[in-house]
């Protein structure tokens, strides 16, 4: 608990904060301001809804992608200043290092959701002058929330893992804009045409793949999805917990 709190007084000291949210409250407003200055695009069909902005925003994958990357620059800080020498030894659970800095990383999610979601309940009312229809999208704005938590679980073990930002930057950049799921469909067709089969489908195993098809996601057509999104999700804490574990565990502090 002490470890978390200490993350956190840092966190509300730094800039990255604040950049994070202005980040998502920019990605958030964008299609309302696209609706306003171009409405012949729409016409006049189809409300711009808050919860459905930020649901458009954070299943496109760049808030999740920003706050993976700012938290590996975060916590690599303590590689970098020796902070881990000092804090790590006193730990009475070396996981202890691993939950901290994953708590901190879901609340910093979880600021940048509410920042997004307010600036567009904003401008919701003032382009509308209304708010409503905004309870059909938590749902998936929860799933999208668990699927980004548990991509952050893996972007931190592999720091710890690497004791560098380097690949964890690498993984969350190529994972949530698209490369990821774009070779999975490559590598899908080809394993399909090699298997005679059209059952080989790879996205569904990636845990970024999963949050970005939450944009497409319709229940009649899929039904099945929200059970996929939270097994995947919950397999994605689970190896990285452990594979935290087993490394926090066997660790040398350099």
């Amino acid at each position: 608990m002490r470890l978390t709190k200490m993350y956190l007084y840092k966190l509300q000291r730094s800039a990255g904060l604040w950049i994070c949210m202005l980040l998502t409250c920019m990605l958030v407003v964008m299609p309302g301001l696209i609706r306003l200055f171009f409405p012949d695009l729409f016409g006049t069909s189809g409300m711009y809804s808050a919860a459905g902005a930020l649901l458009s925003a954070v299943t496109g994958g760049l808030p999740c992608m920003i706050c993976a990357i700012y938290a590996a620059v975060f916590f690599h800080d303590d590689e970098k200043y020796g902070f881990i020498k000092n804090i790590f030894p006193k730990l009475p659970h070396k996981m202890e290092l691993f939950t901290a800095r994953l708590a901190v990383s879901l609340l910093l999610l979880l600021a940048m959701y509410l920042a997004g979601f307010l600036t567009a309940l904003l401008f919701t009312a003032l382009l509308h002058g209304t708010v409503a229809g905004e309870a059909g999208s938590i749902p998936l704005l929860l799933l999208s929330f668990l699927s980004s938590a548990a991509f952050l679980s893996l972007v931190l073990t592999l720091e710890l893992h690497t004791r560098s930002n380097v690949l964890p930057i690498v993984l969350s950049v190529i994972s949530m804009s698209g490369m990821i799921s774009l070779m999975c469909t490559l590598l899908s067709f080809l394993l399909n045409q090699l298997l005679k089969t059209e059952s080989v489908a790879l996205d569904q195993y990636v845990i970024s793949c999963q949050l970005r098809n939450l944009s497409t996601f319709v229940m009649a057509d899929r039904p099945s999805m929200p059970v996929t999104v939270i097994l995947v999700s919950a397999v994605y804490l689970i190896i990285s917990a452990a594979w935290s574990y087993l490394l926090l565990y066997r660790r040398d502090i350099r």
